[in-house]
């Protein structure tokens, strides 16, 4: 018998080609990443009981990019964008790329959408947004779009026919023009590892955008509080920066004031009776 043993060869799907394409560019960018675990005990409570309470849930990462897009919003030099050699580019709006699990064939697959303008709007906007997603319809051809728009979704049918160097064109002006990033995909990028998986643990993520925050798995452990050991629920997390535009120091306060809105389940007390008959 043959060592090798017995295999089989297929073709590799074309709606993964435009991935690829993106990652070879975008990973060209500099980055510096940190890892850190925040304990997100009393916001983990809040929303169960909420749950129990009105029988409606609150969207867990659309909760975290409603933290992040405030953040942002009042921090904009982490938010700019190199613009050839000598420009930054700061925009006003918070766009922030998640990934929507969906059954495409049968298969539970993440599909890319954009939140636009997220500092602008509040946790139960952004939460009935992301439930709103999770029914539309996809298809394979989605898996490689970010958004919905119509033009990405025709473009990403006959991308893959093109030759390597003008799908790689278009992608480097894509990773490399701030506008037409801000266009596709906003700037942001938030990728949720947590829900395929229970256990606490960090991803790394390749996403190439200018910020990328993974949200790793969450698990119970000892933690101390007021002086004394409780079983506390921590969640792992894991922010990329451009390091062309963002030094150690920008980056720690930023993961400092995540930290804190995430520990303190800020935001989730302003949703107003109006709000939770909505969602």
């Amino acid at each position: 018998m043959d060592v090798i043993g017995e295999y089989t060869i297929k073709d590799f799907p074309k709606n993964r080609l435009g991935i690829v394409d993106y990652l070879d560019e975008a990973q060209k960018r500099h980055t510096i990443t940190g890892l850190f675990e925040v304990d997100i005990t009393k916001a983990r409570e809040w929303i169960k009981n909420y749950k129990k309470d009105t029988g409606t849930s609150i969207s867990f990462t659309g909760w975290i990019c409603w933290c992040i897009s405030q953040i942002l919003d009042n921090n904009k030099e982490i938010h700019a964008v190199r613009k050839g050699r000598t420009k930054l580019v700061m925009f006003q709006d918070v766009d922030i790329t998640i990934q929507v699990e969906k059954s495409v064939k049968g298969k539970k697959v993440p599909l890319p959408y954009v939140l636009r303008r997220v500092n602008h709007k509040s946790v139960s906007e952004i939460t009935q947004e992301i439930r709103s997603v999770q029914k539309q319809t996809f298809d394979e051809h989605d898996v490689q779009v970010l958004g919905n728009r119509r033009k990405l979704r025709i473009l990403a049918r006959i991308g893959v026919y093109f030759p390597k160097f003008i799908r790689a064109r278009f992608w480097k002006r894509v990773v490399w023009d701030p506008i037409s990033m801000k266009k596709l995909s906003g700037l942001v990028s938030v990728t949720s590892v947590g829900m395929f998986g229970k256990y606490l643990g960090w991803a790394i993520p390749l996403s190439g955008f200018p910020i990328s925050i993974a949200i790793g798995g969450m698990g119970k452990k000892p933690g101390i509080v007021n002086d004394t050991i409780q079983i506390r629920e921590y969640l792992a997390l894991t922010l990329q920066f451009d390091h062309d535009i963002v030094d150690g120091a920008p980056a720690t306060r930023f993961s400092a004031d995540l930290a804190d809105y995430l520990e303190t389940a800020r935001g989730l007390d302003l949703i107003s009776e109006n709000e939770r008959d909505s969602l």
